[in-house]
């Protein structure tokens, strides 16, 4: 199997990560940070933290050590923070004739405000003892 790392073939095995490709290569560090530059590479080797994070196939901020090798695959360093390139989305594709379609996010927001017989969807029901108007001690006294 063949990739490419920073423009060189490589040869790579099956079932390699990124990172063990890039190790296998001499390579300490493949990416730098925002702010200072400073020299990243594997740190917790099991998708946790971002320290290892490099562009593959154009894509950036994949951590090299999830991501295993595929046939032709082109990978590179990232240096500092890389976007994404953008790509454009057709209004039908993402639903146009719907009432938000034009909103970030889908949804329109509610000019009067969120409805209060609706509660949040990350609000939790009342617990039994806050129904009751308090709190109770594990002797069941109030307190």
């Amino acid at each position: 199997m063949i990739a490419t790392v920073n423009g060189d073939p490589v040869p790579v095995q099956s079932g390699q990560t990124v990172a063990a490709v890039l190790l296998s290569l001499g390579h300490a560090s493949w990416r730098s940070t925002r702010r200072g530059g400073r020299p990243r590479g594997v740190f917790c080797g099991m998708g946790v933290c971002f320290d290892c994070l490099v562009v593959v196939n154009g894509v950036p901020d994949i951590r090299a050590c999830q991501r295993v090798v595929e046939p032709g695959d082109t990978i590179r360093f990232q240096w500092g923070a890389e976007l994404p390139a953008a790509q454009p989305q057709k209004r039908e594709a993402a639903g146009a004739d719907h009432p938000g379609a034009d909103h970030p996010g889908g949804e329109r927001p509610d000019p009067a405000g969120p409805d209060p017989a609706r509660p949040e969807p990350h609000a939790r029901p009342p617990r039994s003892d806050e129904q009751s108007g308090g709190s109770r001690s594990a002797e069941g006294e109030a307190w």
